[in-house]
């Protein structure tokens, strides 16, 4: 009997290790294996244990420090030798998965410049990042700064190998030259970009038109660094003689986003998934040992007598709120003398007093100092200098800018009080500006009382934005049913946004709950009675040696099995368990070993012979008890195993019932909780702020990602067991309802259309949609793709069967030239899509289900929008549209996946945070994912999730409709415990100069400083105003920024007056941009520019010509103001001789605004005459002043904050004040500004009590009960 126990257990297992052999090999002969990867369990991090050379000492890429790098001069005098001929037609392009490759043919060599040989050029690769213009894509940087796009260029030696490959494989001589790219104008490349754009999918290859490889270097290729260096992915080998040049090359945005479009296949288990290629370099080395030279010496770049280089590695910072500690290193370079001393300058950016101080070091040795008596919450601009003995000085540092501290800086506690949120939100109209194609107009409440649209612009969706009138609706009309009609308000915003306000400061994880104390608990004591059955089993009474040798192996191989996290070890750890164990078993008991007792180990010969009876007694007993514990272990091994699958594979997922008609699924409880799973607790509003900028500061974002990567990859290898099977996706009959291959619908989560017959007479209840659960609530949203045109019928058919009330789309129809959603609703009038007929909303038509569509037109596929603040504005206006009659939330972008999982995490965790003050954003994507894949498709998508809602827990909601702004201003004015009222911290978060100095890239390129007025103001890269390169202008820079309004995101451009070098710079944007409007101010105190001798506008008899377009006079008119104010109104026209178009442009000139005589209401004088006419024309408005700064700002934001006021009856000052002040850095510095602007927005208000209660001279002073409070906080801001 015992023996056909064990030849069944042996047959068992034998045949379950047959199985997963062929089932292996099956998977791998479809889809080969990765060699490795740049994400997934084959990334970077693991190369080093398949190719060992990958954690060698001289890897590449790395950080090219200047300050390190030694000067050869027979290093100069790089050879490239045929490089101005066109590649031969012969050669292809490929996408391999990890890169786009050029295979170069022809003869093109390259020599000198310290390399070792002559080489030939074989191989061009690309590396990149999120494909835009602040995405970090290169693999070397210069100085600590990486750029967007790096090529590199392989040769080889020809005389050692025949190709490429060749050299690679067998260890021979390799060079590379790196070239960085950066955004800018750039025409030169079209013929590669359009052959990237050929080979987009993964594996395809083709020709591409002939070009030159010189169009691809800097225009300069004498400056560049040499270093001894690795190849940048496996094999990692060590040969290769890298050159990376110093000088950049300019690629546009659009050509960027190509490479954004690269496809390649992921390997997760024994699944390959289609994926975009992205962040597609190798890390920096670190450990790299090797040393860099430099083929310059900087002399060529003295163009003024100075003595040296700038000094190195100056860093300032507040020691204290009045004390600055200045640290520096001595110049690299030092012309034909010895430094006396060094020559610190500082300056304040604010207030009247902005003269710039000096402070001297005792001599040459000194490179540090300590600058004392400064102003606390002030912002200081450094600067050091070398002097020298001959008189001369070398060159300056870069400006630094310190901000000092406040002298009481107090407890910041408005993070605790998280979230009183206002009853009323602001609700925008969406504007049909023309990307829509929406037409038609009417504004007020629709039948459910709801007026709220989004205009894709702006805002703020923020309390920015305008949208439109445009209010359309959708009538359905079901022929089989009574007829029903669907309104749907068409809402857009277009902005751009993410606010990537992330602090500096860390923080740690406490998590201790109730629930995973008692989860703790239960683990523990079910591991402590695993435990006493193994022991109690196997520690037999009996002395036999292979007893306690069996017992000994099978405890450790329980414990090593309680560790698995995955299905598959598991089974093979119970096969070889079993193999090993029965083995010896036999093995043992047929030779008798280890059988003697413990008491004959001594004995002689005949005692041992004496014995021989007695053992076979003993052995006759013994090994019948041995085979029974073997096998009782062995069961108790299996319940293990069951139980560590059953924890893996099924407790981590809460499944909902689908209906009654549906498959089997697991169940899960009738209620609907947001359960902590794998110990991922919720932390504290608190708690996750500090976690967040933990997380920041240590850069270990990729972590939190890797492990919802990890837990999708379990979930698709445990897919048979768990139910989670996508089925009726590749039904043949589905599959062209698909818009992607790889993105399918759960099964037991899908959305199932009611029972139909097409023409075929099949059955048709598939769609791509899942049902997707919210912060308590199951089933609260519907993710779905992107409607095909063949599905717009199935998507009409969804939202009346499911009662869809709210639509929320994030996506164009279009995006980098490639369909992303079809158009499902009518341009006009109607139109019928099946047996449903969707009309624009007439007032004759009876609505009967009525849908509001919010749609976000500026959030990249694959990435996230530009700033935080609007992205959570549309958010909670959308979320709040739904109602509790109303079905699930419809959430779709492209493929229903990344910007959908985005959006559906961050709504949840806002109805979180202010239901129960806390924040759990892994486990509840853990819980979603199992819903639909994918759900938060990026880690950049992820990190943008914890930036938006730790903007919305320090800043709250801070939208108030205009009957509650008075009480609001009240509020913000009482002080807290700490002594500090709300607007103060609101200021503070306002003021944070988030900003680096990298973020000033191009303003601070040689050659753009004096294009700047003051440095204190200066365009940031992500809103800075571009223009076409031209001789005089290279880098295409101006200093101006755009500033988001209430209906564009780049609604204003804010800019200083014109330097007399800058005039064609600023005609040029005005040309360029399509600018009909122009708004001139001046300075915060009201100081004109009639000191200045620039001519800046044409006069009557004489024109401006530049490059391109003339200027003219067209004439001019004095316009009266409040108190006399006289505005003076010129007309001016811009043509071009290539061209036919007339650019009428018209300029606002205000001697004195804000007037500090004049009631402030008066300020808004100005704002409605330009807004009159700013209305009609498209194009953004620029509006300047000298510095492009503070009166500048006030001009966009009262104009934003009116229009808001008119047409929404609502206000957002603090989302106005800090959107301008994220877009254009500094131009807010000064509370009063920020106290300005609510005084202006309450000079508005329109409630006649307010009114009577502020301004009546009747009310004799007097306050009607109630207003008290109110009263005073008014007067405060007075």
């Amino acid at each position: 009997m015992i023996n056909i126990l064990k030849k069944c257990f042996l047959m068992n297992f034998q045949s379950f290790t047959f199985s997963n052999q062929v089932l292996e090999h099956f998977y791998l002969f479809i889809y080969p294996p990765l060699s490795f990867s740049y994400t997934g369990t084959l990334n970077q991090r693991n190369w080093g244990k398949k190719y060992p050379s990958c954690t060698s000492a001289r890897q590449s890429p790395v950080d090219i420090d200047e300050t390190f790098t030694q000067v050869r001069l027979q290093y100069q005098n790089l050879q490239l030798e045929g490089w101005d001929k066109l590649t031969a037609e012969s050669s292809t392009i490929h996408n391999n998965g990890k890169t786009v490759a050029i295979n170069v043919e022809g003869e093109f060599y390259v020599s000198g410049g310290g390399l070792s040989s002559r080489f030939r050029v074989g191989r061009i690769t690309f590396h990149w990042g999120r494909c835009n213009a602040t995405s970090d894509g290169s693999e070397h940087s210069l100085n600590g700064m990486k750029y967007p796009l790096e090529m590199q260029i392989y040769c080889y030696d020809p005389d050692d190998s025949q190709r490429l490959d060749d050299a690679i494989r067998e260890g021979g001589r390799v060079s590379a030259l790196a070239v960085l790219f950066e955004v800018g104008q750039r025409v030169n490349l079209i013929p590669v970009i359009d052959a990237v754009n050929t080979v987009s999918r993964f594996g395809k290859s083709g020709s591409l038109e002939a070009f030159t490889l010189r169009s691809l270097l800097p225009n300069n290729t004498d400056k560049y660094y040499i270093y001894n260096g690795s190849l940048t992915a496996p094999p990692c080998t060590e040969m290769v003689e890298w050159i990376v040049f110093k000088n950049t090359v300019a690629i546009s945005e659009t050509q960027l986003e190509v490479f954004c479009e690269v496809m390649t296949m992921e390997q997760a288990g024994y699944v390959m998934l289609t994926d975009y290629l992205q962040n597609n370099f190798r890390e920096q080395q670190q450990q790299f040992m090797g040393q860099v030279f430099a083929s310059y010496t900087g002399v060529e770049d003295v163009l003024t007598p100075t003595c040296s280089s700038e000094p190195e590695n100056v860093q300032a910072d507040a020691q204290n709120d009045t004390t600055i500690v200045v640290t520096w290193e001595r110049p690299r370079v030092v012309y034909d003398t010895t430094i006396d001393w060094y020559t610190v300058t500082y300056q304040r950016l604010q207030g009247r007093d902005q003269s710039k101080q000096e402070y001297r070091t005792d001599g040459d040795q000194d490179v540090g100092a300590i600058i004392p008596s400064l102003l606390a919450n002030s912002s200081y601009v450094v600067q050091v200098v070398a002097v020298c003995t001959n008189g001369l000085r070398g060159r300056w540092s870069d400006q630094i800018i310190v901000d000092m501290p406040l002298e009481d800086p107090g407890t910041d506690t408005h993070t605790q009080n998280l979230i009183q949120s206002k009853s009323v939100y602001l609700k925008y109209l969406d504007l049909s500006d023309g990307s829509t194609g929406d037409s038609g107009s009417g504004s007020g409440l629709d039948g459910n009382g709801l007026n709220q649209d989004f205009d894709e612009v702006a805002t703020i969706k923020t309390d920015l934005s305008t949208f439109a009138s445009l209010t359309v609706s959708f009538k359905v009309d079901d022929t089989r049913e009574k007829s029903r009609s669907t309104a749907t308000k068409m809402a857009t915003e277009t902005n751009k946004d993410i606010d990537r306000a992330r602090s500096n400061k860390g923080g740690t994880k406490q998590w201790e709950t109730a629930a995973e104390k008692e989860i703790a608990e239960n683990d523990s004591e079910l591991s402590h009675e695993e435990e006493e059955k193994i022991g109690g089993e196997g520690l037999n009474e009996t002395v036999n040696e292979v007893v306690w040798k069996m017992d000994r192996e099978t405890e450790d191989s329980a414990r090593w099995l309680s560790s698995i996290a995955g299905c598959d070890m598991l089974k093979e750890k119970e096969r070889e368990t079993e193999g090993e164990t029965v083995g010896k078993t036999e093995n043992d008991t047929e030779n008798g070993s280890g059988i003697e007792s413990v008491r004959g180990s001594n004995s002689s010969h005949e005692s041992r012979v004496g014995l021989v009876g007695g053992v076979e007694r003993e052995k006759r007993t013994v090994v019948p008890l041995a085979v029974v514990s073997t096998l009782t272990i062995l069961c108790l091994l299996v319940l293990v195993g069951i139980l560590i699958y059953w924890r893996n594979c099924f407790q981590a997922a809460n499944f909902y019932p689908d209906d009654s008609a549906s498959p089997k699924v697991i169940s899960a409880p009738s209620t609907p909780l947001l359960l902590a799973t794998d110990g991922h607790e919720p932390l504290t509003v608190k708690q996750f702020v500090k976690h967040v900028m933990e997380l920041h500061t240590t850069n270990t974002f990729y972590k939190e990602f890797e492990i919802v990567k990890e837990s999708y990859e379990e979930v698709q290898a445990c897919t048979v067991d768990m139910g989670i099977t996508a089925d009726s996706s590749n039904h043949p009959d589905n599959k062209s309802k698909n818009r992607y291959i790889n993105i399918l619908a759960y099964d037991h989560s899908r959305v199932k259309l009611s029972n139909s017959l097409d023409r075929d007479g099949k059955c048709g209840d598939y769609i791509n949609a899942n049902f997707v659960d919210g912060y308590e609530r199951t089933r609260a949203y519907i993710a779905a793709q992107g409607p095909l045109r063949a599905g717009r019928e199935d998507f009409w058919r969804m939202i009346w069967q499911q009662n869809v009330g709210v639509i929320v789309m994030i996506t164009n129809l279009k995006e980098k030239g490639r369909t992303k959603c079809d158009q499902y609703w009518p341009d006009e009038n109607q139109e019928e899509y099946g047996p449903y007929q969707v009309t624009l909303k007439s007032p004759i038509v009876r609505v009967e289900h009525t849908v509001l569509h919010y749609h976000y037109t500026q959030w990249p596929d694959m990435g996230v929008p530009e700033y935080t603040l609007p992205v959570l504005s549309f958010i909670r206006a959308s979320s709040r549209a739904r109602t509790q009659e109303m079905g699930p939330v419809l959430v779709h972008c492209s493929a229903g996946v990344g910007r959908t999982g985005t959006y559906i995490v961050i709504d949840s965790m806002l109805q979180q945070i202010q239901d129960q003050g806390t924040v759990n954003v892994l486990g509840f994507l853990k819980h979603v994912r199992t819903q639909r894949n994918f759900l938060v498709q990026t880690e950049e998508q992820y990190v943008f999730i914890h930036d938006a809602l730790v903007e919305a827990i320090l800043s709250r909601d801070t939208s108030v409709t205009s009957d509650l702004l008075h009480t609001y201003v009240s509020d913000l004015l009482t002080p807290g415990a700490s002594g500090r009222t709300r607007m103060d911290k609101q200021f503070k978060l306002i003021s944070q100069r988030q900003a680096k100095h990298a973020d000033y890239s191009t303003a601070l390129k040689d050659g753009n400083a004096e294009r700047n007025r003051a440095r204190a103001l200066m365009p940031v890269e992500r809103s800075r105003v571009c223009l076409t390169a031209s001789e005089s202008n290279s880098t295409g820079y101006i200093n101006a920024s755009y500033v988001m309004g209430h209906h564009h995101s780049k609604e204003f451009i804010v800019s200083q007056t014109p330097l007399s070098s800058t005039v064609a710079d600023f005609w040029r944007m005005i040309w360029e941009h399509n600018t009909h409007t122009v708004v001139r101010l001046p300075d915060t105190h009201c100081q004109g520019e009639e000191g200045e001798c620039c001519v800046c506008w044409p006069s009557r008899d004489q024109p401006m010509n530049f490059e391109g377009f003339t200027v003219s006079y067209s004439g001019e008119e004095h316009v009266c103001l409040s108190n006399d104010e006289r505005l003076l109104v010129q007309d001016f026209t811009v043509e071009s001789p290539q061209n036919n178009y007339v650019l009428e442009v018209r300029q606002y000139s205000a001697p004195c605004w804000p007037n500090p005589d004049s009631p402030i209401r008066n300020s808004f004088d100005l704002v409605n005459t330009v807004r009159e006419h700013s209305r009609h024309t498209d194009g953004p408005m620029v509006v300047h002043d000298p510095l492009g700064g503070a009166t500048s700002g006030l001009f966009c934001a009262l104009t934003t904050l009116s229009s808001l006021l008119e047409e929404e009856g609502a206000v957002d000052v603090y989302q106005v004040a800090r959107m301008t002040n994220l877009m254009r850095p500094g131009v807010f510095n000064d509370i009063e500004q920020y106290q300005y602007l609510y005084r202006a927005v309450l000079s508005l208000v329109s409630s006649q009590e307010d009114q009577r209660a502020l301004q009546s001279p009747e009310t004799n002073g007097s306050v009607p009960l109630g207003q008290t409070n109110i009263a005073e906080s008014l007067e405060s801001l007075m």
